[in-house]
């Protein structure tokens, strides 16, 4: 089943799309956050997959997809804001499974996902192609340029990162997916991420071979991403 409506926030309606299965059972949770410019229903063709056995929650950050707001009036922090703000919505659905809660975040989402276990306990969290931002760029409004970005090098300021403090403390399950042919996201930020996480209870690195950064205009990597996420989630169960 599938709903689709907003959440008023501050006065700023944001979109969601909230899919679960059709019985009154109990089931575990996924919670998804999107990339800088993409959307909700750039996660349809995974959710589509993955509905049938779990709860899923997808949204749009303001100022993208259906939601209010200009992409350029936010910040990193206020989409973490936007964020917690949306999981403590998805925490009080019917039959959420709040033991088993996996946050996905892909490339700025997973910067996002990774700070949201500041404040929160979550049994997995998994990061597709994860972006990480210097920390004083966490209040900056994305307007053009807003990060200086060597785009034939691959590289931004990216450390000291809230996001790298925030993975060295948690204590869940981690699974990481690299893009065989990200032309955005530079080894060096994925294994920080790897080597930093030294309290969780499992971490794997799995790569999407000939996958590029961008998948949601490409149905056959989004449904490998699918298999990688259910996988990993059952993995737990056994």
């Amino acid at each position: 089943m599938d709903k689709y409506d907003y959440l008023n926030f501050h006065g700023q309606k944001i979109f969601y799309r909230l899919s679960f299965p059709y019985d009154n059972k109990k089931h575990p949770v996924i919670f998804f956050i999107h990339g800088a410019r993409a959307k909700a229903d750039s996660l349809n063709v995974i959710i589509n997959e993955l509905k049938d056995n779990f709860i899923c929650l997808a949204f749009d950050h303001l100022g993208c997809g259906k939601s209010d707001g200009k992409f350029e009036d936010y910040t990193l922090r206020s989409r973490l804001d936007q964020a917690f703000f949306v999981l403590q919505y998805l925490k009080k659905v019917k039959n959420v499974d709040l033991k088993m809660i996996t946050v996905v975040g892909a490339s700025m989402g997973a910067h996002i996902a990774s700070r949201l276990t500041e404040k929160n306990s979550f049994s997995t969290l998994i990061l597709r192609a994860p972006a990480c931002y210097r920390k004083d760029y966490e209040n900056k409004k994305m307007v053009k340029d807003w990060i200086p970005w060597d785009r034939e090098g691959k590289y931004w300021p990216w450390r000291p990162s809230l996001a790298l403090d925030a993975i060295e403390k948690y204590n869940g399950r981690l699974l990481i997916v690299k893009s065989e042919k990200d032309e955005v996201i530079p080894d060096e930020i994925i294994n920080n991420y790897l080597r930093i996480a030294t309290k969780v209870k499992e971490k794997k690195l799995v790569v999407m071979q000939n996958a590029p950064h961008r998948i949601s205009d490409k149905p056959i990597y989004q449904k490998k991403f699918a298999s990688l996420i259910k996988r990993f989630i059952i993995l737990q169960y056994n």
